[in-house]
């Protein structure tokens, strides 16, 4: 069977409802959770995680965007460990900001989120605000050598699917995470909101590096869907110095970072060109070796926007 993009069956097109299908039911899910089966926000969160990973992973081998992506990449232990070094590194980044918050005083009086708004205007807000610090940590990770020496070992992966989108180096995750952790923190932002977020992020996070095939139409504009990201783990790095959001593609149109040609498809050939080390310890000591260099064989490029 060929890929489902490129597909003429009729229920190929159908595929433009499948995006927006998981991301209400994940979210439904969560509601109930910590709705009708009264579990805390934080381990609804959890078994919010499990859920939709499980999920993403079926789906993956039912209608793969990619078949070649389902193979084994020798780096599946390896994945299996950054799904834990992920939150350990995000619990001690919170953990870092709520103590400096405290040290400096306690978080500053503001109505961001103290006018009784409807849940889905404060989320609304929330997320602009996060995915502003994730845009400017993000685009830093791509522009400065220091930082790509991190962030390369996620852009290596040859392949995307739901498990390899944790590969992520835990001081990486801490960089980002804590200027997040300290914003919420000094806005106060209340639990349940903060969690609700997450439950969003993570949903369309997930999705985003997913290997299911999807239609993600007008949605791409909005939202940091598949398709986007696709081009962001390009191979050129004129292609892939853009589209940085997390959740949303607000901040990318306003920066003029929003890529995504409507002539071609991301190519199936993905993964940056830099030195990284098989093994999870390698790995680790990346912060202690040589700068991660781009790849020779790319076009010379100046940073996006520079």
């Amino acid at each position: 069977m060929r890929d489902l993009p490129a597909s003429k069956a009729w229920w190929g097109h159908l595929l433009v409802l499948v995006w927006p299908g998981i991301m209400l039911g994940s979210l439904a899910t969560y509601g109930a959770l910590v709705g009708s089966l009264g579990l805390s926000y934080e381990v609804a969160l959890q078994v919010h995680f499990l859920i939709m990973m499980l999920g993403i992973f079926v789906l993956e081998l039912v209608i793969p965007y990619h078949k070649r992506w389902n193979t084994y990449d020798r780096q599946g232990w390896n994945d299996f460990l950054y799904n834990f070094t992920f939150p350990a590194a995000q619990l001690v980044a919170a953990l870092f900001a709520l103590w400096l918050t405290k040290q400096q005083g306690g978080s500053i009086h503001h109505d961001l989120f103290g006018l009784r708004l409807p849940l889905v205007v404060q989320l609304v807000e929330l997320t602009l605000v996060i995915d502003l610090i994730y845009y400017v940590c993000h685009r830093a990770f791509h522009t400065a050598p220091l930082l790509w020496k991190l962030h390369g070992m996620h852009h290596n992966s040859e392949q995307l699917h739901v498990l390899n989108n944790s590969r992520v180096h835990p001081f990486e995750v801490f960089v980002f995470f804590f200027p997040i952790s300290l914003a919420a923190a000094l806005l106060d932002v209340p639990a349940p909101l903060l969690n609700w977020y997450f439950a969003f992020q993570l949903s369309v996070g997930l999705l985003t590096h997913s290997n299911i095939a999807v239609r993600s139409g007008w949605l791409s504009w909005v939202f940091n869907t598949p398709e986007l990201h696709h081009w962001h783990h390009s191979r050129v790095r004129k292609e892939h110095d853009n589209n940085y959001g997390s959740v949303t593609m607000v901040w990318d149109h306003l920066f003029r970072s929003y890529f995504n040609p409507r002539d071609r498809r991301a190519s199936e050939d993905i993964g940056a060109d830099v030195d990284v080390p098989v093994s999870w310890f390698g790995q680790l000591a990346i912060p202690f070796r040589r700068s991660a260099k781009r790849s020779g064989a790319q076009p010379a490029y100046t940073a996006h926007g520079s």
